[in-house]
């Protein structure tokens, strides 16, 4: 698999990043969240939507789950600052 390299000059302030972290093997998640830490200022904000899903036959979407976003960004400084259930979601999609 090649990866995109991209030179960045500068850092942001945040981040929003939405509903596709499903797409990425559990073995990319980990790259992923090394370039949204470069991508980001020292004090930035990531944003992101999460999609949880359950096992997929083959993927993608891969499984994902709250625990697996905080795995790979924990480790890197992150902290959730709100994780919030959305009210209209079906059952299977709520964390």
């Amino acid at each position: 698999m090649k990866h995109c390299r991209v030179m960045m000059w500068w850092q942001w302030p945040a981040l929003i990043v939405m509903c596709f972290f499903c797409a990425f093997e559990a073995s990319v998640r980990p790259p992923w969240a090394q370039r949204i830490e470069k991508l980001l200022k020292p004090s930035g904000e990531l944003i992101t939507l999460m999609f949880p899903m359950d096992e997929s036959f083959g993927g993608p979407p891969y499984k994902v789950s709250v625990s697996d976003y905080e795995n790979v960004l924990i480790l890197l400084g992150f902290e959730a600052m709100s994780i919030v259930d959305k009210e209209r979601a079906i059952t299977p999609r709520k964390v």
